[in-house]
């Protein structure tokens, strides 16, 4: 199990997938695990399982000094073709990790930082590098507002527009990496609202 960081947004469910699953090892902040904990999120970790590429990205050795949300563990994940990141809730830092500079484009999911607020980081100018082609606002259902940072993913800046997903519109919403295309996800809520800025993409109520 990997926390990000120790915001109850993020790691209040451990302790509840904790007394539901067996969990052989944890990566994390020491206050965002149970007990004894595990071990801390380090730049340049990686490993695989079941044919999946798992590299974490950040926070690098030196992170003292900053903030919760800008120590969040940052991973990248490959299935076959497709790749995946994940960013926590990191910010904007006058520093950001030199390793991003070396991830080839397309991304093909992103899970926007901080929920997609103005605040994050959103990677900046070296996130719209990597033209994520789906880009995932994680919200509460009952806060279905337009995340105030959903504009940079819409193809304003020159780069293409990535197909844009909020769970507090969508629902869960399920990507299926690995395969020769990346399909058509599924949301919980199909048929409320598919995806922003998806071109030809749609989606059809069962």
């Amino acid at each position: 199990m990997i926390v990000s960081h120790a915001d109850g947004d993020h790691a209040g469910g451990v302790a509840g997938l904790e007394a539901q699953h067996r969990v052989a090892h944890y990566l994390g902040p020491q206050a965002a695990l149970p007990g004894a904990g595990g071990e801390p999120c380090t730049v340049g970790r990686q490993w695989r399982r079941d044919g999946v590429a798992f590299r974490l990205l950040w926070p690098p050795d030196d992170a003292r000094g900053l903030s919760d949300n800008d120590r969040s563990c940052v991973l990248e994940v490959t299935a076959g073709d497709h790749r995946l990141l994940l960013t926590g809730d990191l910010g904007k830092m006058a520093r950001a990790p030199a390793c991003w500079a070396e991830l080839a484009a397309p991304v093909s999911l992103l899970l926007a930082g901080h929920h997609g607020s103005a605040t994050s980081s959103g990677l900046g100018a070296g996130g719209r590098r990597l033209t994520p082609r789906h880009v995932v606002f994680s919200v509460a259902r009952h806060n279905p507002s337009r995340p105030p940072g959903s504009s940079r993913w819409s193809g304003a800046s020159g780069a293409p527009a990535a197909c844009q997903w909020s769970t507090g519109l969508d629902g869960a919403v399920t990507f299926r990496l690995g395969g020769d295309e990346l399909p058509i996800p599924e949301a919980a809520r199909p048929g409320v609202r598919p995806g922003v800025d998806c071109g030809h993409l749609a989606l059809e109520s069962p």
